[in-house]
């Protein structure tokens, strides 16, 4: 009797989930004929019978949860890849319902209370892919490179009412992800590891070329500077602190000062990929027209201060 793996049997029911993803979208309100009768008070629908449509969010909680603990590299994959169709089919329908002037309260009422926005799956989808990249997906290659691409992927994707605060997060987390790659001890530095790097840059390099308002966030702008430094330099400068009134300036602890450091990258991959994402700062500044009329000191954090 042949003896089937737990990853081969988790890996053949992601493609069968795999496989009805478009069924709710597609088949919409068309009823499902039942071969097992379900009780009467476990129905959500008034006359029993179950729809296509009625198992969206069904379908959407198990790819999340699916997520949450798979660890094979492969199979994770494979889900990520749902992931992307599920956000990109969840913008296009409320496009096109926006666009035909369709009351989306109709969709709420099959979906489902709070589950029935593309921007709903849109924030589940980057808090957790981004939760997972940092916690868990570090350290594989593969499905790190994926998170990132699903992540550049959703940049890309038009979300209506997608919130600029979201978007702030999502940069945020790429940054934090880069700094925890390369202060990763030099014994565990790999052609692997500065691969990941340099992917993260470019992901977030797209998500400033498609937000660009997000340069206008002193926050947001000052934490990719750092990390751009932290790219090309090998780490991070300490802050000159104000000592007295008199506008003299201590260096804090911890650090130098950006003239006073050696470069030293994580390699020279990493170094061009941070030079490339500053390049693409400076380049977008200049089409900001609020920042472009601000003088030189009144620009966000880092962009008039002295090259790494």
């Amino acid at each position: 009797m042949p003896i089937v793996s737990g990853v081969e049997l988790r890996s053949a029911a992601i493609h069968m989930l795999g496989s009805i993803l478009p069924f709710p979208s597609h088949f919409g309100n068309l009823p499902i004929k039942e071969i097992i009768p379900r009780k009467k008070e476990l129905d959500n629908t008034t006359n029993g019978d179950i729809t296509f449509a009625d198992l969206q969010i069904r379908v959407l909680d198990l790819l999340f949860n699916a997520i949450r603990v798979e660890s094979e590299s492969k199979n994770v994959q494979h889900l990520l890849a749902g992931l992307m169709f599920l956000v990109l089919d969840f913008a296009k329908r409320e496009e096109n319902n926006d666009m035909s002037g369709q009351n989306t309260a109709e969709n709420r009422d099959v979906q489902g209370p709070g589950k029935d926005s593309a921007r709903v799956v849109f924030v589940n989808a980057t808090h957790l892919v981004c939760h997972r990249l940092i916690a868990s997906w570090c350290t594989d290659l593969n499905t790190s490179l994926a998170a990132l691409e699903l992540l550049a992927g959703l940049a890309r994707t038009s979300i209506p009412r997608r919130g600029a605060l979201e978007c702030k997060r999502t940069v945020k987390w790429l940054c934090d992800f880069v700094v925890q790659q390369c202060n990763r001890p030099p014994r565990e530095h790999s052609k692997d590891l500065h691969s990941s790097i340099v992917a993260a840059f470019f992901c977030c390099r797209t998500w400033i070329l498609h937000h660009p308002y997000l340069l206008q966030d002193k926050e947001c702008i000052g934490t990719v500077m750092e990390v751009i430094e932290l790219g090309i330099s090998g780490s991070k400068s300490a802050p000159k602190v104000s000592s007295s009134d008199s506008g003299t300036f201590s260096q804090s602890s911890g650090g130098k000062m950006k003239e006073e450091k050696i470069l030293s990258p994580a390699s020279r991959r990493v170094k061009d990929a941070a030079e490339s994402l500053l390049i693409t700062l400076l380049e977008q500044v200049d089409q900001m027209p609020l920042l472009r009329n601000m003088g030189k000191c009144q620009l966000p954090n880092g962009l008039h201060s002295k090259s790494t």
